[in-house]
């Protein structure tokens, strides 16, 4: 039997829910030794500044990406950053595959291919529809892409890059529990219509901005509101006094908010394709009132390609179409079926990067 050891790269934060997906998916196939790397990705801290203080912005910045300038200061950027820790990363672990789930460690992977040409590179595109060239890693033995149209857009610019179409990677947790018992794990009535707010630095405004209105609403709800790491933001929540009928949870960082997505009938949040799959998965529909100009313009494409949710980002529209929903479920419901139709489609992905990995060489 072929011993296969698996070296995944993943970022400490962000692309790191498809890391650890990606490792549950191998970690318990016969004959693999499987190890999950997180990398602090410098990076981050600029993009995260733009889409917290100019989201709109962005859309220059991921332009700017493409660019053969901006294609040559990352290059030389990224290997200096993180070619002597994957280096010896590699040489510590003697991987036989290597699975990226960031450009951020492409160049330096690509290196070390060229020196150790037995190792298989397999890259994952981090993105379901609109993504960075530098996501493309034409060198890599397989780029595992979302879907049809996306693999037409990478082929498209770079054309000798090996594709394959798997799906999104999803962790294994977030899986679908029926509504009436996710409700009871945190003692709500099972026709109490439950909504939870993802924040995300970026969504703290907007959230702000809602919460006065949905506390006006007269149905009976409970509301969760994530707020991550960000204090202020419960300690701002705690503040409003909501009526009898409405219970406001606001609440910090948890490793089990995949509870919560279980137990919510509508996620609402920043159109990111992890909390999107994620919520999908679960079968819950979800409702994306903003997102990172450029970037996730295709995420905003894809949850109305496949009719996963809604989508609006002014204020007012968003309160009103939120009044929709809760006052008829039914609008929910016609979502259900295209909702599940995606979370069926993206189980294949563990499955068809077990059989490029593993079964293919068994």
């Amino acid at each position: 039997m072929t011993t296969h050891r698996i070296l995944i790269l993943t970022t400490s934060e962000g692309h790191r829910s498809i890391g650890e997906a990606v490792y549950q998916s191998l970690q318990n196939q016969e004959g693999v030794f499987v190890e999950l790397q997180f990398i602090e990705e410098p990076g981050l801290v600029f993009y995260r500044f733009f889409y917290l203080h100019f989201p709109q912005f962005f859309q220059f910045i991921f332009a700017l990406s493409f660019t053969k300038v901006a294609q040559f200061f990352l290059l030389n950027m990224l290997l200096r950053e993180h070619q002597d820790f994957i280096q010896k990363k590699v040489a510590d672990f003697a991987p036989t595959v290597i699975i990226n789930t960031s450009f951020g460690f492409t160049p330096s992977i690509e290196k070390i291919k060229k020196q150790h040409p037995s190792i298989r590179f397999v890259n994952i595109i981090p993105n379901p529809r609109t993504f960075f060239y530098q996501d493309i890693a034409d060198s890599a033995d397989i780029n595992f892409v979302f879907d049809r149209t996306i693999e037409q857009s990478v082929l498209y610019r770079k054309p000798k890059t090996h594709t394959q179409i798997s799906g999104w990677f999803v962790r294994n947790e977030f899986t679908f529990l029926p509504k009436e018992q996710a409700k009871k794990h945190f003692d709500i009535l099972p026709d109490t219509f439950t909504l939870l707010l993802v924040t995300g630095s970026e969504g703290t405004r907007k959230i702000l901005d809602l919460i006065p209105h949905l506390l006006q609403f007269s149905k009976r709800l409970t509301i969760f509101v994530a707020c991550g790491k960000n204090t202020q933001l419960v300690e701002s929540l705690k503040q409003f006094t909501p009526p009898s009928h409405i219970t406001l949870i606001p609440f910090g960082f948890t490793k089990e908010i995949f509870k919560y997505i279980q137990a919510a009938d509508l996620v609402i949040g920043k159109a990111g394709p992890n909390m999107l799959f994620e919520s999908v998965a679960t079968h819950t529909p979800f409702f994306a009132m903003t997102h990172v100009a450029g970037l996730e313009d295709g995420n905003l494409e894809v949850i109305k390609e496949y009719d996963l949710g809604f989508v609006e980002e002014d204020t007012p529209k968003i309160i009103a179409q939120l009044k929709m929903i809760i006052e008829d479920p039914k609008l929910l419901t016609d979502k259900k079926k295209s909702v599940m139709k995606m979370a069926k489609y993206n189980d294949q992905a563990g499955v068809k990067l077990i059989n490029e990995i593993v079964a293919r060489e068994k």
